[in-house]
């Protein structure tokens, strides 16, 4: 007796047709073969995610697994992806995010305290103070009255110099120059004769009423705003109309402030 199946063959039909019966009539589920290892695409994904378990099922789940986010895979591979590909960014990104706070804290820090000074406003006292003479060391009041200005500083600095110059704000030969620099310190090259610290008269610097020179004469101040009384021996260039300026040093750098006159 002939089998069912030679009779459809005998009858012309397609090999495919005919797979496709005999699978429906054995009630076999899927007309499409789960091959382990495939994991792509969304029936191997169905497969993984578990619903029956078939050997077709086990095998779309372990390639997925292994392929991390392969298609519409088992929900194991697209957790095992995400969670690897989450973890790796976490890593990276605490990493990089920790180096570029660290990174910006610094620069901040640094330009900060580098940062040159501001000599923001000078005008002459109406009060007469006496608070230094006509000395090179740490300023002594000598019962004369005192040449005074007011002076807003904003910046560190670690030394400040006065001079006389001409309505543009330029010293030279004939200038008098006051200071904070001390012994074989050099001066700052602005035109005028003298060359080093121990050559000029102690400038007193008072931040309120609190004396900042230090038994040298040298005076220094951090950041911050500060607002500074200046005072110099006397001399015959303290006359009205006759101009000068204030300088103050950070580092190796020397910042002019504004002209201004007696």
């Amino acid at each position: 007796m002939r089998s069912p199946l030679r009779a459809l063959f005998e009858l012309g039909l397609p090999v495919t047709l005919v797979a496709l019966l005999a699978a429906s009539a054995c009630g076999g589920g899927s007309a499409v073969k789960k091959v382990p290892g495939m994991g792509t695409g969304a029936t191997a994904g169905d497969a993984g995610e578990g619903g029956a378990p078939t050997t077709g099922g086990d095998g779309g789940g372990r390639a997925s697994t292994t392929g991390g986010r392969s298609g519409a895979g088992g929900r194991g591979g697209a957790d095992a992806g995400g969670t690897g590909g989450d973890s790796g960014a976490d890593s990276a990104g605490s990493d990089s995010g920790g180096d570029a706070g660290a990174l910006g804290m610094a620069g901040a820090a640094g330009a900060g305290d580098d940062a040159l000074p501001t000599i923001a406003s000078t005008v002459k006292a109406t009060t007469a103070v006496d608070r230094t003479g006509q000395e090179f060391g740490m300023p002594t009041p000598d019962t004369v009255d005192d040449a005074t200005v007011l002076a807003t500083i904003d910046g560190a600095f670690d030394a400040l110099l006065w001079v006389s110059t001409d309505a543009q704000g330029a010293a030279d030969m004939t200038s008098h120059e006051w200071d904070t620099v001390v012994g074989p310190e050099p001066l700052p090259e602005i035109g005028t004769s003298f060359t080093v610290g121990s050559e000029t008269w102690t400038l007193a610097v008072l931040d309120g009423t609190t004396l900042v020179n230090d038994s040298t004469g040298h005076a220094a101040l951090p950041a911050g705003t500060h607002d500074l009384t200046l005072s110099v021996a006397a001399t015959a260039k303290m006359v009205t109309g006759q101009h000068f300026r204030i300088y103050a040093r950070h580092g190796s750098t020397w910042v002019a402030g504004p002209v201004f006159v007696w």
